[in-house]
């Protein structure tokens, strides 16, 4: 057998060389090629490592995306309260709690003290203050001028030369005016505790016009002067053009028999004068209002009556106005 050359022995190691390294370049891509289509193994972790790896997908996220920064609308941690605060805090709303239970409890006061003490509300001493609703309140009975409530007489008392002038003056500084007044005063207060709506007014009072009521008396007294031994006692007139004479003369009768017997003065009807029976308020009051006007007496004469017995003449005029307001 023919025994190769040296040559051909080198040509063919050479191609030996070239196939291998190819067969190594197509396997290393073959490898290569499966590398990258492979799916990438989870590593083996043991169970402790396990125990630490997040559950949920949004465990899962960075930080800054698992608690984003608080926004506009994103409420704050609110700021603790010191203790002195919440003392004061407390105070006021317990203030206001009492507020309102005061506020509803005070119509009904009295109930409620009845229910505290274990005795009805009739078993109260009788000068306890009863709150009574508004609606059920019981009307004052004073009335405005001029205006009686129903069923109530109103009486118009002339205080005489009251916010004018003093009237007649004793030597003494005594006044008409001072006197009148007291009576007028005193006679008020009296028919009021009867249930009367009265009205105390000046001479020249502006309520005089119009003014309606059911007896209009004017008080008067007589001069301090002395002239002779004539002048004394009382007198009482009516509106010499009166709309009601029947019924003037009938509070004229009453005032003319109480007043005398009352005080013990003498009447004295030669001393009615003009300026009585013309009287300015007869013309201003309402024409079917019975109005007198009324002569206490004389200063001089009949003064230790008069300033004395003021009780006498007090009564003597209630009693006389009673007699025509209210006949047995």
């Amino acid at each position: 057998m023919t025994q190769p050359s040296h040559e051909d022995s080198h040509r063919d190691r050479l191609k030996r060389s070239q196939t291998t390294r190819r067969d190594h370049a197509v396997r290393g891509t073959e490898r290569l090629s499966r590398s990258t289509d492979a799916k990438p193994k989870a590593p083996k972790l043991s169970p402790s490592e396990k125990s630490v790896l997040p559950t949920e997908p949004d465990e899962m996220l960075c930080p800054a995306l698992r608690h984003p920064p608080p926004s506009a609308t994103t409420p704050q941690a609110s700021v603790p309260i010191s203790p002195m605060l919440q003392v004061v805090f407390g105070l006021v709303v317990l203030g206001m709690v009492m507020l309102l239970v005061g506020v509803a409890l005070g119509s009904n006061w009295g109930a409620l003290r009845a229910f505290i003490s274990g005795r009805p509300s009739s078993a109260l001493p009788s000068n306890e203050v009863r709150v009574t609703p508004r609606a059920s309140a019981t009307p004052n009975l004073v009335a405005p001028a001029g205006v009686a409530l129903a069923n109530q007489k109103r009486v118009g008392i002339v205080s005489g030369h009251r916010g004018n002038d003093s009237g007649s003056v004793c030597a003494d500084g005594y006044t008409e005016a001072e006197l009148v007044y007291q009576v007028s005063v005193a006679v008020a207060s009296q028919l009021r505790a009867r249930g009367y709506a009265v009205d105390i007014l000046d001479e020249f009072d502006t309520r005089l016009d119009g003014y309606e009521s059911s007896v209009f008396v004017s008080i008067h007294a007589d001069s301090c002067t002395y002239y002779n031994d004539l002048l004394t006692g009382f007198k009482v007139a009516r509106s010499e053009l009166s709309a009601v004479p029947a019924i003037e003369d009938k509070l004229v009768a009453c005032l003319r028999d109480r007043y005398g017997k009352s005080t013990g003065l003498k009447w004295n009807s030669n001393t009615i004068t003009h300026d009585m029976t013309n009287y300015h308020a007869f013309r201003k009051i309402a024409p079917q209002t019975p109005a007198v006007i009324i002569e206490l007496g004389f200063l001089n004469l009949d003064r230790e009556t008069l300033q004395k017995r003021t009780n006498k003449v007090i009564e003597g005029v209630l009693d006389g106005i009673l007699c025509f307001a209210a006949p047995n």
